[in-house]
């Protein structure tokens, strides 16, 4: 252990005994594990699931009444089972299905409906004695007609031969490239029937076609095999290549959207479900899709999902499937209860926010941790709204408080503290790119312009739609007008759209910048489209090199493959800019579309933003990420606090207060038994481990020592600083971000031994334990005893004093004169490197 002193050799003594109580500290200062498991001896231990009830109270088939369309469909039939309780399983195994019109259509033993011939025909689905049945409609049976992009191209993409390490690659592979993901269907059609002098088709001999040798094996491939000769979809693609491989008329339709059955289910462990996933085209029809879907599970912790679509459920908690079809994209959600027999018991909600969370740990059956005391709730909501410490009075006054609503009046004093503006200002300059040198080069006086102009509307609190119009809306000289900086961060159309898109909806458009989104609904043309509001922004220099942002009258973008001339619309086609007066820019629409309270991406992302700065986890993480395929943990969580978000005018702090004060945020963070491996649901507070400006300013405020930050007054605080162009090798090493990014993953809240051994060893924290004026210097000079000195430093560090064998060990021993300072900077040293100090808990 390295004693952090310049004469060390003076404590001869008492050294010995203060290493001894550093390691002690560090290790077991109360800790926050060490503690974890005293709230757990309560709760049941769980006990195997019960066995599958034996037979079914009610039946259900899906879907209801399906329609087969042409000589090639086929619909598979999923029968649930609803037993005694409410519980659902999948019973399609255990039926015997029969059809009463086989000249109609034909069933096989596994529920495969296949069509004979046009009419009706009813199908009878048994289950031990109990029936049901569904009518099942054949039409156009004589239809045996293809088009590429409906029939073709999804058998091509589940083969996957359109993706990135295969034809999809942006220079193909062996002489074939095909489009990412089946983006463009007309130029893949030309690529497979025509390139290459059209070699690639045979079709007067379909099965000798290079494209399905290559794709059997037949010869040579580097890809190996990807297709049985055997298969369905093998005799699709012989069938369409037999007729010429046609591309299909400008009338066929056009699917439009997917679902899956079932879209949720509670199920137990070991248990398994099918799924069944349907296709809807423009003209009405349906088909069964299920054997072409792909299919992921984004917890296989507890549940796995086979490439046919069935899924395994392997352990308890919640997970998602997301179910991917021709770029369109579902989802189906199984919640896995942990199994008990005791009943689970009340909890006390004090909000809807609590309501909802509850709920959803029920239905896991996941208990809640007890309240947190209010000793690490004063030190909690301190260190989350403010980024700093109560002052050992501030903690005294709390603790000694018996009124019952004192937590909600502490919550309503935090936010209209100065303290407040200074630590979400910097959040927001991390998001906005701040920064007056690289990577975003403002240069001086427009940084200083930029993060008064969002320092100022955090202290008055301004509605976030106001906030975020200003901002999209933005002209004027970079020097004098704030918020035109944001168009100087991003510098072209395509950029500006994926900095407000990830910013204010939370989608990351740049991963469809030049191709087809790979997780998710979006395209080339969403990101476009979104980049066309700001064709008119330009850039130019002044006087002095002094930048100004302005809109010009008019100004296009095009679409670097096709050349047309793309509209001002928003994702997924949503809305789209109209003409009109062209005083009235696309920015101005735009702005009025995103920060309306009818737009539920606008509020979901902001309140899921202010989740996550209160948990270290957003409702949909990361926060800057929603998408199909990243479904939100608790879906009706996160639409009521939008939706309280926006029905309040956007207020920000209204948000904090509802989210502070719910239960939910004032759980203890020691896990019990039932929820200690839940990550996702809020079922205990997070642990999290303090940021980088949070650090050096608790640091600061416990030894009672300032920071010297070059150019800026002395006693400046981390968390004032207005970019990270003012140089702190501490703050870089504790993760603070370069802000050359919209994302919050750029502030790192990772760990590692460089820190570790700056705490511990560093000329840096040496200097500060010796510096004269500090806190221990005012309490000897106020002739503090040792216990009142102790006293004094844990609630400095832990907003709580000394438990009595902590206190029973530091006062093991009197100190005299000569060490006792010594001893003092020893105990501050090792009270700074306890985890119960470097984490929000």
């Amino acid at each position: 252990m390295l004693h952090l002193n310049s004469n060390p050799h003076s404590r001869s003594g008492q050294l010995a005994f203060c290493n001894y109580l550093a390691i002690f500290l560090i290790c077991s200062v109360a800790a926050i594990e060490c503690r974890a498991a005293e709230s757990a001896a309560s709760i049941p231990a769980p006990v195997p699931p019960s066995a599958a009830l034996a037979k079914p109270v009610e039946l259900d088939v899906a879907p209801r009444q399906p329609v087969l369309t042409g000589a090639r469909a086929v619909q598979r039939l999923l029968v649930t089972g609803r037993f005694d309780g409410g519980r659902e399983r999948d019973v399609t195994g255990r039926c015997r299905f029969e059809s009463a019109n086989p000249k109609v259509a034909d069933v096989s033993a596994d529920g495969i409906v296949r069509p004979v011939a046009n009419g009706t025909a009813v199908i009878r689905v048994h289950v031990d004695d109990m029936t049901i049945e569904t009518k099942v409609t054949v039409q156009r049976i004589e239809d045996n007609s293809f088009n590429f992009a409906n029939h073709v191209l999804p058998v091509i993409s589940r083969l996957h031969c359109n993706q990135m390490g295969c034809h999809g690659s942006p220079k193909g592979k062996a002489g074939m490239r095909l489009s990412l993901f089946g983006a463009d269907p007309v130029a893949d059609h030309f690529t497979i029937t025509r390139a290459s002098l059209g070699r690639r088709i045979m079709a007067p001999l379909p099965r000798e076609s290079l494209f399905l040798l290559k794709g059997a094996a037949t010869v040579p491939h580097e890809g190996g095999p990807r297709i049985d000769r055997e298969s369905a979809s093998y005799q699709l693609l012989v069938d369409w290549i037999g007729q010429n491989a046609p591309k299909g008329d400008a009338d066929d339709p056009v699917l439009e959207r997917i679902e899956v059955f079932p879209s949720q289910r509670t199920v137990v462990t070991s248990q398994k479900q099918r799924l069944l996933v349907q296709a809807h085209y423009s003209d009405g029809t349906m088909a069964d899709v299920t054997h072409l879907a792909s299919y992921t599970s984004n917890d296989e912790m507890i549940a796995t999902v086979s490439e046919d679509g069935v899924v395994a459920a392997t352990g308890t908690g919640e997970a998602v499937v997301v179910v991917a079809y021709s770029g369109l994209m579902v989802n189906s959600r199984f919640a896995v209860p942990r199994p008990s027999t005791q009943p689970y018991p009340d909890v006390v909600a004090n909000n809807r926010v609590d309501e909802l969370v509850f709920a959803k740990l029920r239905s896991l059956n996941i208990v809640p941790s007890p309240l947190c005391s209010d000793s690490e709730f004063i030190r909690r909501v301190y260190l989350d709204v403010l980024g700093a410490l109560p002052t050992p009075d501030e903690s005294r006054r709390f603790l000694s408080d018996t009124n019952a609503n004192k937590r909600a009046k502490l919550i309503d004093e935090l936010l209209n503290r100065s303290e407040y503006v200074d630590r979400w200002t910097v959040k927001w300059c991390d998001l906005l790119r701040v920064n007056r040198s690289f990577p975003a080069n403002l240069g001086e006086q427009p940084m200083w312009a930029y993060y008064d102009w969002v320092r100022s509307h955090i202290a008055r609190n301004t509605p976030m739609d106001r906030f975020v119009s200003e901002l999209i809306t933005a002209t004027g000289s970079s020097e004098l007008a704030g918020p035109a900086n944001f168009f100087r961060v991003a510098r072209d159309a395509q950029s500006m759209a994926e900095q407000t898109s990830a910013l204010f909806l939370g989608v990351r458009l740049d991963c469809a910048r030049c191709h087809n989104h790979p997780f998710e609904q979006l395209t080339w043309d969403d990101n476009l489209g979104m980049a066309a509001f700001f064709s008119r922004v330009k850039h130019k220099r002044g006087v002095g090199g002094i930048e100004t942002v302005y809109e010009r009258r008019s100004g296009t973008i095009r679409h670097p493959k096709t050349g047309a001339v793309m509209p001002p619309q928003v994702l997924r086609g949503e809305y789209v800019a109209s003409g009109g007066d062209a005083s009235v820019g696309p920015r101005a629409q735009l702005a009025k579309w995103i920060t309306s309270p009818d737009n539920p991406w606008f509020a979901r992302n902001m309140s899921n933003r202010v989740w996550f700065w209160l948990f270290g986890r957003g409702i949909v993480h990361e926060p800057d990420d929603f998408r199909s395929t990243n479904p939100p943990s608790n879906p009706q969580l996160l639409d009521y606090i939008a939706k309280q978000f926006a029905d309040n005018g956007f207020d920000t702090k209204y948000l904090f207060r509802l989210i502070l004060n719910s239960r939910t945020y004032q759980l203890s963070a020691r896990p019990n038994e039932t929820n200690a491996k839940d990550h996702v649901h809020f079922s205990h507070y997070p642990i999290k481990r303090l940021d980088a400006e949070q650090t050096l300013d608790v640091i600061n405020q416990l030894v009672g020592t300032t920071e010297r930050f070059g150019g800026l007054p002395v006693g400046m605080r981390a968390s004032q600083l207005p970019d990270p162009a003012v140089r702190s090798s501490f703050l870089d090493l504790f993760g603070r971000p370069k802000r050359s990014t919209t994302c919050e993953c750029e502030r790192s809240a990772e760990m590692h031994v460089g820190q570790m051994l700056h705490l511990i060893s560093s000329d840096h924290m040496e200097s500060k334990l010796a510096a004269r004026g500090s806190r221990l210097d005012r309490l000897i000079a106020e002739k503090k005893t040792d216990e009142q000195i102790i006293d004094e430093f844990y609630l400095a560090a832990f907003s709580r004093t000394p438990t009595a064998k902590e206190k029973q060990m530091l006062l093991a021993r009197p100190l005299d004169a000569k060490n006792r300072r010594a001893f003092f900077e020893d105990l501050l040293w090792a009270l700074m490197n306890t985890k119960e100090f470097s984490f929000n808990h």
